[in-house]
């Protein structure tokens, strides 16, 4: 994720893209994992604490990659894909993406989401 901020702040739109596109690619794999880490009942170490933790730091990194891709959608003028992607980082980090609830609400006042997304459940499908 930092290579991706890396290249984002060096001006290589391309090469950020590309680089949360591989965070965004593993969505199942650390989703997967949180659900590991956080199975059964309260964390019982410090250690436990720490990976509940950081599974939560995955969540929110991930979140931010998605917000990312819907940001490059967003300039493209591909609105129901830009819509899509603030969807999914909303649904993988409600907490964490403020910026997706937002972009994703002027999509909405502009009537430029409607095309292809119904709902906000229907990001996944």
């Amino acid at each position: 994720m930092e290579s991706a901020r890396s290249l984002e702040r060096s001006g290589d739109e391309q090469g950020a893209l590309q680089a949360y596109r591989m965070v965004e690619a593993r969505a199942g794999s650390i989703v997967a994992e949180v659900v590991r880490v956080n199975a059964g009942t309260r964390a019982q170490s410090q250690q436990d604490l720490m990976r509940r933790m950081d599974a939560d730091a995955l969540l929110s990194q991930l979140g931010i990659a998605e917000t990312k891709i819907g940001i490059y959608y967003e300039g493209r003028a591909d609105y129901s894909d830009a819509a899509a992607y603030y969807q999914r980082a909303i649904a993988t980090h409600s907490t964490g993406s403020i910026m997706a609830y937002r972009r994703l609400a002027f999509l909405y006042a502009y009537g430029r989401a409607f095309r292809g997304i119904a709902t906000p459940h229907d990001a996944y499908s």
